[in-house]
Protein backbone atom coordinates (compact mmCIF):
# COMPACT_ATOMS: atom_id res chain seq x y z
CA UNK A 1 0.00 0.00 0.00
CA UNK A 2 1.56 3.23 -1.03
CA UNK A 3 0.81 6.71 1.33
CA UNK A 4 -0.85 9.53 0.32
CA UNK A 5 1.73 12.39 -0.57
CA UNK A 6 2.11 15.08 2.20
CA UNK A 7 3.07 18.02 -0.49
CA UNK A 8 1.29 21.08 0.00
CA UNK A 9 -0.16 20.19 3.49
CA UNK A 10 2.00 23.05 5.33
CA UNK A 11 1.15 25.49 2.86
CA UNK A 12 -2.55 24.37 3.80
CA UNK A 13 -1.72 24.88 7.25
CA UNK A 14 0.06 28.08 6.27
CA UNK A 15 -2.86 29.53 4.63
CA UNK A 16 -5.38 28.77 7.74
CA UNK A 17 -2.94 29.79 10.35
CA UNK A 18 -2.65 33.62 8.24
CA UNK A 19 -6.81 33.36 8.48
CA UNK A 20 -7.04 32.82 11.66
CA UNK A 21 -4.59 35.26 12.73
CA UNK A 22 -6.50 38.13 10.64
CA UNK A 23 -9.33 37.14 12.43
CA UNK A 24 -7.99 37.46 15.63
CA UNK A 25 -6.96 40.95 14.61
CA UNK A 26 -10.01 42.45 13.50
CA UNK A 27 -11.63 40.79 17.35
CA UNK A 28 -9.28 43.35 18.89
CA UNK A 29 -9.37 46.19 16.76
CA UNK A 30 -13.59 45.73 17.23
CA UNK A 31 -12.87 45.39 20.89
CA UNK A 32 -10.68 48.02 20.87
CA UNK A 33 -13.01 50.43 19.06
CA UNK A 34 -15.46 49.75 21.18
CA UNK A 35 -14.15 50.50 24.76
CA UNK A 36 -13.29 53.54 23.42
CA UNK A 37 -16.59 54.30 22.13
CA UNK A 38 -17.69 53.66 25.52
CA UNK A 39 -15.40 56.05 27.15
CA UNK A 40 -16.22 58.94 24.96
CA UNK A 41 -19.98 58.37 25.73
CA UNK A 42 -19.06 57.79 29.45
CA UNK A 43 -17.14 61.20 29.32
CA UNK A 44 -19.93 63.10 27.80
CA UNK A 45 -22.43 61.82 30.42
CA UNK A 46 -19.95 63.06 33.15
CA UNK A 47 -19.78 66.81 31.60
CA UNK A 48 -23.60 66.52 31.05
CA UNK A 49 -24.04 65.59 34.95
CA UNK A 50 -21.76 68.03 36.01
CA UNK A 51 -23.20 71.12 33.93
CA UNK A 52 -26.80 70.00 35.25
CA UNK A 53 -25.84 69.97 38.44
CA UNK A 54 -23.78 73.46 38.78
CA UNK A 55 -27.58 74.43 37.13
CA UNK A 56 -28.97 73.08 40.14
CA UNK A 57 -26.25 74.62 42.58
CA UNK A 58 -26.51 78.63 40.89
CA UNK A 59 -30.31 78.39 41.01
CA UNK A 60 -30.03 77.19 44.70
CA UNK A 61 -27.92 80.03 45.47
CA UNK A 62 -29.88 82.31 43.35
CA UNK A 63 -33.17 81.41 44.92
CA UNK A 64 -31.24 82.57 48.70
CA UNK A 65 -30.22 85.65 47.29
CA UNK A 66 -33.97 86.62 45.60
CA UNK A 67 -36.86 84.53 46.95
CA UNK A 68 -39.16 84.77 43.66
CA UNK A 69 -36.27 83.55 41.62
CA UNK A 70 -37.61 81.22 39.22
CA UNK A 71 -34.40 79.47 37.72
CA UNK A 72 -34.40 77.21 34.61
CA UNK A 73 -35.51 73.78 34.73
CA UNK A 74 -31.95 71.57 34.28
CA UNK A 75 -34.01 68.45 33.32
CA UNK A 76 -35.63 70.32 30.66
CA UNK A 77 -32.20 71.92 29.35
CA UNK A 78 -30.10 68.64 29.66
CA UNK A 79 -31.03 68.17 25.79
CA UNK A 80 -29.53 71.22 24.72
CA UNK A 81 -26.71 71.35 26.89
CA UNK A 82 -25.93 67.43 25.10
CA UNK A 83 -25.91 68.98 22.04
CA UNK A 84 -23.82 71.34 23.35
CA UNK A 85 -21.26 69.02 24.60
CA UNK A 86 -21.68 66.45 21.45
CA UNK A 87 -18.83 66.53 19.13
CA UNK A 88 -19.00 63.01 17.38
CA UNK A 89 -19.72 61.84 13.92
CA UNK A 90 -22.82 59.52 15.28
CA UNK A 91 -25.01 61.62 17.35
CA UNK A 92 -26.00 60.85 20.99
CA UNK A 93 -29.67 61.06 22.51
CA UNK A 94 -30.50 62.21 26.15
CA UNK A 95 -32.20 58.51 27.24
CA UNK A 96 -33.32 59.99 31.12
CA UNK A 97 -32.23 62.85 33.11
CA UNK A 98 -33.74 62.73 36.61
CA UNK A 99 -33.50 64.94 39.21
CA UNK A 100 -32.40 62.72 42.82
CA UNK A 101 -33.62 65.37 45.69
CA UNK A 102 -32.78 68.88 45.57
CA UNK A 103 -29.24 68.34 45.16
CA UNK A 104 -28.45 65.72 42.45
CA UNK A 105 -28.82 65.05 38.96
CA UNK A 106 -28.67 61.74 37.36
CA UNK A 107 -28.11 61.60 33.51
CA UNK A 108 -28.05 58.39 31.16
CA UNK A 109 -26.59 59.18 27.43
CA UNK A 110 -26.91 56.58 24.25
CA UNK A 111 -25.09 56.05 21.08
CA UNK A 112 -25.65 54.00 18.61
CA UNK A 113 -22.86 52.01 17.71
CA UNK A 114 -21.67 51.33 14.43
CA UNK A 115 -18.18 49.04 14.12
CA UNK A 116 -16.63 48.89 10.94
CA UNK A 117 -15.99 45.73 9.85
CA UNK A 118 -13.98 43.94 6.91
CA UNK A 119 -15.77 44.50 3.62
CA UNK A 120 -16.66 40.64 3.08
CA UNK A 121 -18.63 40.79 5.91
CA UNK A 122 -20.90 44.06 4.84
CA UNK A 123 -18.66 46.89 5.99
CA UNK A 124 -20.93 47.94 8.67
CA UNK A 125 -22.77 46.26 10.96
CA UNK A 126 -25.06 47.86 13.85
CA UNK A 127 -24.93 46.21 17.12
CA UNK A 128 -26.78 48.46 19.27
CA UNK A 129 -26.37 51.46 21.48
CA UNK A 130 -23.44 51.85 23.88
CA UNK A 131 -24.80 54.04 26.89
CA UNK A 132 -23.31 55.41 30.25
CA UNK A 133 -24.91 56.84 33.03
CA UNK A 134 -23.60 59.46 35.46
CA UNK A 135 -24.83 61.22 38.55
CA UNK A 136 -23.34 64.44 40.24
CA UNK A 137 -24.22 66.33 43.54
CA UNK A 138 -23.83 69.80 44.05
CA UNK A 139 -22.89 71.41 47.11
CA UNK A 140 -25.44 73.39 48.17
CA UNK A 141 -25.19 76.42 50.56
Amino acid sequence: MRLKSERGSQSILGIGLAVFLLALTLVVASATQLNRQQQQVQVRADALALDLADLLQFNARQVLKDPLFVGEDPVALAAGELSALESSRVPMRLASVNQVGADQIAVTVCQANALRSAPLIGGLVSLGEICARAQAKTTLP
